[in-house]
């Protein structure tokens, strides 16, 4: 979500030169923390497999995959002779209509709160009798199965 961070902060009209300082220091600090991310992740990753392959082959005396599966990993992530940009894609995707998902079920803060969800207004009741009428029981019957005793 950095890039729906920043495109949040920028202003509306033509900013004046504080806020495009303040975008500025925002952008910088997002490239710096993306670039912290992908060194901690690389500095950490490569070694912990390394770690754990040559601790299996010392432990059990036979690498951890055979050179058969380890060629057909490698195929499987040739960009150009398999589906690995096809699955990035779709992973893309998905990732954009998550972020789309998580911004509409956010409140914009030019709107006013709902009143029910500020407290100011009870929820409509439901018409007496109905299942979900706590007065009626019927859904307390239903819900440990004891419909129409």
């Amino acid at each position: 979500m950095t890039a729906a961070h920043i495109a949040a902060s920028i202003p509306p009209q033509h900013g004046n030169k504080n806020q495009m300082e303040e975008l500025a220091d925002l952008v910088v600090k997002v490239l710096r923390t993306q670039f912290i991310a992908i060194l901690g992740n690389v500095l950490l990753a490569i070694p912990t497999a390394a770690v754990i392959a040559f601790g299996w082959q010392w432990l059990f005396g036979q690498p951890l995959i055979g050179a058969d599966k380890a060629q057909h990993l490698l195929h499987d992530l040739d960009p150009l002779h398999s589906l690995a940009l096809l699955h990035a894609a779709i992973a893309g995707v998905y990732l954009f209509l998550a972020g789309l998902i998580a911004k509409l079920l956010r409140q914009p803060r030019h709107l006013p709160p709902h009143p029910c969800a500020a407290g100011r207004a009870p929820l409509a009741q439901p018409p007496a009798g109905h299942a979900s009428d706590p007065s009626s029981g019927a859904l307390r019957r239903t819900q440990f199965g004891r419909a129409g005793r």
